[in-house]
């Protein structure tokens, strides 16, 4: 499932939404009516501002956009969706271990495409940030070929009805309703949860290192709110985000007769072992058979936006990491001598003598200009304030900056020089037509520049409105932008 913490402008995060939801694996299966007048069924693939996959689901007669999540072991619905009949208070727990309460609900009937399923009595519902989540229990029914470019998602009885050749396949369980998938990482074999509604590449349990003691040695550790910690996605009232220490690291993954290598792999201290849609990305489709319990991968793309950004955020990095707060925090802390001295939940003032204090509106203010297609995924232009701006920046393209912080009483000012750790961006993005829906926003007419020790925007020049500057900002020259979404 999905994530935790922001990962709309700046952040870039690992987010599993996996629902550990105890034993209604018991309960019998719901009715499924596929429509008998065709092999395939068609849904269309829709996403959120953080490239979360949304299908439409009907209840009830209204349509709701659920999550369409593989690594749910059930299917969650929102408070407001009306049910059939509340059978029993039936909590579960997240990827965490926290627990919250819910119900067990049945309903009548519950349509995703024109594939309708009934006799439900396995659902769980409470609060959620969501309208709900495809889990197992419906996804385990059918074959579904998720087709990227096209931006839809189909459906079938067998994968046979989309022509794959059976021994091109590569075997997975089911757990609790979730796949999960044997890959060799650097000649380790891992199991491996696919998760649908995670966006990020590979999140490995750090016990892990054991058996990859070279890896290690490479790794860059992190310490600071988890990037498995999204934003309260359950609204609970006590929710306090996670802290947790990561290790990013550069590796070889095999998935049959794929290699994809230069790949950065993410080990925290979560018990589930999954790969995510920028793994799913890199291919044009892909087909999770469920009744053939097979994953085929269709033919192999570029990496993604989110690659590229993931190794500026969390491997080229400053050392620091800024929450988006109108006055930023210090949300991560990386393992690097020029960042000894700052902490996580510092008060960030200013950069380079932009401060955060007292800001006017038009410091916060971003101009949406115009919405359209662009190639792939549609897009509108926009803008972004100059607060987003300099915390980009920060995060993921300055080669040095000067940073004042507050803790307590005390003010301390460090300089920074980001460091360069990963100098080869092999199979990466080149243009606009390989960034992934959902994903931050690049300049108009952008590219990034692959030199041997940088990784950074270019943009065209466009100076700024006087009124939208704040007195003490000195930026570069900045274009629109486009974002993806």
């Amino acid at each position: 499932m999905k994530k935790f913490y922001a990962h709309q402008f700046v952040f870039l995060f690992c987010i599993p939404l996996v629902l550990f939801l105890g034993a209604c694996n018991t309960k019998p299966d719901p009715t499924m009516i596929f429509p008998p007048d065709r092999e395939i069924d068609t849904l269309a693939l829709s996403y959120d501002s953080s490239s979360t996959p949304l299908v439409a689901v009907e209840i009830a007669g209204k349509v709701y956009h659920f999550i369409f999540d593989s690594g749910a072991h059930t299917t969650l619905l929102d408070m407001p969706i009306p049910v059939k009949e509340v059978i029993s208070a039936d909590p579960f727990k997240d990827v965490f271990g926290d627990s919250y309460p819910a119900n067990r609900v049945a309903l009548d009937t519950f349509r995703v495409g024109r594939t309708t399923f009934s006799a439900l009595s396995r659902y769980k519902q409470r609060d959620i940030k969501y309208d709900g989540i495809i889990g197992g229990n419906i996804l385990r029914r059918l074959a579904w070929k998720i087709d990227f470019n096209e931006r839809k998602i189909y459906a079938a009885k067998s994968s046979k009805s989309f022509g794959v050749n059976t021994a091109d396949g590569i075997p997975f369980v089911l757990q609790s309703s979730c796949p999960v998938i044997t890959l060799r990482i650097n000649n380790v074999d891992i199991d491996l949860m696919i998760d649908t509604g995670s966006d990020y590449f590979t999140c490995i349990n750090s016990r892990a290192f054991n058996s990859m003691p070279q890896l290690k040695k490479m790794a860059v550790f992190w310490r600071g709110v988890t990037s498995v910690n999204k934003n309260n996605l359950f609204l609970a009232a006590n929710y306090v985000p996670k802290m947790d220490s990561t290790w990013y690291v550069e590796a070889t993954l095999q998935a049959g007769n794929h290699t994809l290598t230069n790949e950065i792999i993410q080990f925290t201290s979560l018990p589930t072992a999954t790969v995510g849609m920028d793994f799913l990305m890199r291919f044009d489709y892909v087909i999770l058979d469920y009744p053939g319990r097979k994953l085929y991968l269709g033919n192999k793309q570029r990496k993604t936006y989110d690659y590229l950004s993931q190794i500026a955020l969390n491997v080229n990095s400053m050392g620091l990491q800024l929450s988006k707060d109108s006055i930023p925090r210090i949300s991560r802390i990386a393992r690097m001598e020029q960042v000894k001295d700052l902490r996580v939940n510092d008060t960030v003032l200013a950069i380079n003598r932009s401060s955060f204090i007292n800001g006017e509106p038009s410091f916060y203010r971003r101009e949406i200009l115009r919405k359209g297609p662009l190639t792939r995924f549609p897009a509108f232009k926009l803008i972004p304030s100059f607060h987003e701006i300099i915390i980009e920046n920060f995060n993921k393209t300055l080669p040095h900056a000067e940073i004042k912080v507050k803790r307590g009483d005390s003010i301390l000012s460090v300089k920074l020089r980001r460091e360069y750790r990963f100098r080869s961006f092999p199979d990466t993005v080149w243009n606009l037509t390989g960034i992934p829906l959902g994903f931050p926003y690049i300049a108009t007419g952008a590219f990034f520049e692959f030199a041997p020790d940088r990784l950074e925007y270019m943009f065209l020049p466009r100076k700024p409105a006087d009124h939208v500057l704040k007195k003490d900002y000195q930026p570069a020259d900045f274009t629109e932008l486009t974002y993806y979404y």
